[in-house]
């Protein structure tokens, strides 16, 4: 493991979802934990992903709490990054994901199964414009169908997932519904 040092730059990089006219999603304030933070120079060379994110809790200052999935190995070199910037390319490689907290941030699992998933997920509702719900919801990947709910007799889908994912699901939707 290999830590270089952390800059003093501003962290210039904030985090804002856009809300779209066709979704209505649970509101939640951003956190700003990360934001007046350094820029980050760091080096991990076949680390422990848990070891890598222990470093950058050290590094700067900030508690990152994980699940028990949380595992693998990273080589990586980082230099001018985010602390959010760096964290989401240590974890790139397996299905986890982080949100920021105003105290700590989060590190566990996407998966809908896992014990702490509605630490890092939302919700949002999607009402079709031109094609039902079933649908759209057939014309997902498997991968993404199991963030997505749908009720006979219902006008709209549920999505309950992370922020990557809700993202990509989002868009995914608003390609097919046209």
């Amino acid at each position: 493991l290999d830590m270089v040092r952390a800059n003093t730059q501003p962290n210039l990089h904030q985090a804002s979802k856009e809300q779209s006219d066709y979704y209505t999603c649970s509101s939640e304030e951003e956190s700003n934990l990360t934001v007046d933070l350094p820029l980050i120079d760091v080096s991990f060379i076949e680390a422990d992903i848990l070891d890598a994110l222990l470093e950058l809790s050290l590094l700067t200052g900030v508690s990152i709490i994980t699940d028990d999935s949380i595992e693998g190995m990273v080589s990586i070199n980082f230099v001018g990054k985010s602390l959010d910037e760096v964290i989401a390319a240590i974890i790139a490689p397996g299905n986890f994901g982080f949100k920021v907290f105003d105290t700590f941030i989060y590190v566990g699992s996407q998966s809908p199964i896992s014990p702490s998933f509605h630490l890092l997920s939302s919700t949002c509702m999607y009402k079709p414009v031109f094609l039902h719900p079933k649908q759209i919801v057939e014309l997902l990947t498997p991968f993404y169908q199991q963030y997505v709910n749908y009720f006979e007799g219902h006008d709209h889908i549920s999505i309950v997932a992370p922020d990557s994912i809700q993202d990509r699901i989002q868009k995914d939707v608003l390609i097919f519904d046209q």
